[in-house]
């Protein structure tokens, strides 16, 4: 309650009851609604993302925590330039979100430019410009800016982008991973195996760059637009301009006393969450119209999960078994399910979503 209380609570907020009572109205489309996401909220059966936490009930109220922006290369010729995203990025993180970028489309380091007759400083100079630049600026007051910075893996700069974060404290505020195409991982053995190694050696030493294999991701895409980022921590690849607004179920408290999971209670929960959540797509404000527009065309959500080491206690489980394997497919399967029989009820009740037939040519 304490830490609840400290991070959320307004000025006229005593209890971690009132937090989640003005999350519950923030985000309600009726009574009945707010009633039943107080109870989610306040029995720990299930939290949105923090800005929805945040914001919620604010002047402006930005529920989402995941962004993807454009970047092309041009220093200040409009929207997505280089200057453009930057300043676009610097409002989505007062608004409570984090960012992700694929640098890609900028030329390397060394190339002419020609209206100036100079040569380009490169994308990883910019990557260390926008990391400057964002250690001023923090997501709605609450924490440091959180950005994802992706390169691929055939860009001229690679080499430079996989040790830019060599010296521990630089770049503090980005993830970077190296996109990762089908053909160039089928070289790793012979004519890319130096580079592989690098990669791998700097991922075991501190964890990064990380591996975005963006063929595969585009295999399994849904719509015809092609994924080039993901959010901060990776776990949502999006579209240029995109968002997505993220929620956890805690698996601990949907395991009975006697150490089975209750499906009954899971279905509830999963069911409200993902309404909240599209609440949440046509309730909020959004930093950028263009935003608004990206997010409205596919409204995705992300419903994930929370407290699965503690449900394995509860279950008498040891952590990286195979029944502990098993509980988590048990868990995420049903919990697709639901959400995705939730997403049809949404849509027979408040209609299919702007892209609908497009990506349904698609698949």
């Amino acid at each position: 309650d304490a830490v609840i209380r400290v991070r959320f609570s307004k000025s006229n907020e005593n209890t971690e009851h009132d937090v989640w009572s003005r999350v519950a109205k923030a985000w309600a489309t009726t009574n009945e609604e707010a009633d039943a996401f107080y109870h989610m909220m306040d029995s720990r059966k299930a939290f949105p993302n923090t800005p929805a936490i945040a914001n919620a009930g604010n002047k402006v109220a930005c529920g989402s925590a995941c962004f993807v922006l454009p970047i092309r290369d041009s220093l200040y010729d409009g929207p997505a330039s280089i200057t453009g995203t930057l300043a676009d990025a610097s409002r989505v993180h007062q608004y409570g979100g984090g960012t992700g970028f694929n640098f890609s489309s900028i030329r390397p380091l060394g190339s002419i430019v020609k209206s100036t007759g100079r040569e380009a400083p490169g994308p990883v100079s910019f990557l260390r410009g926008y990391s400057d630049w964002f250690k001023r600026v923090s997501q709605a007051g609450l924490r440091p800016a959180a950005n994802m910075a992706i390169l691929n893996v055939e860009h001229p700069d690679i080499h430079d982008f996989v040790v830019c974060k060599e010296v521990e404290g630089e770049i503090a505020n980005f993830n970077i991973s190296v996109a990762l195409t089908d053909d160039w991982l089928a070289g790793i053995d012979g004519v890319h195996a130096d580079l592989w190694g690098e990669i791998v050696d700097r991922a075991w030493r501190n964890g990064e760059p990380g591996a975005f294999f963006i063929d595969t991701v585009n295999d399994r895409r849904l719509h015809p637009e092609t994924i080039a980022a993901t959010n901060p921590c990776g776990e949502v690849p999006l579209l240029p301009y995109e968002a997505c607004v993220l929620g956890s179920v805690n698996l601990a408290e949907h395991v009975n006393d006697d150490g089975e999971i209750n499906f009954t209670d899971l279905a509830l929960t999963t069911r409200l969450l993902t309404r909240m959540l599209d609440n949440i797509v046509e309730l909020q404000d959004y930093p950028l119209d263009e935003i608004r527009h990206a997010h409205h065309k596919y409204r995705k959500i992300g419903v994930g999960v929370m407290g699965y080491a503690d449900a394995l206690i509860k279950m008498g489980m040891r952590y990286g078994s195979p029944e502990a394997l098993q509980a988590a497919e048990n868990f995420m399967s049903f919990i697709q399910t639901v959400t995705y029989e939730c997403s049809v009820a949404l849509a027979n009740e408040r209609g299919e979503y702007p892209g609908y037939e497009e990506a349904a040519e698609y698949n």
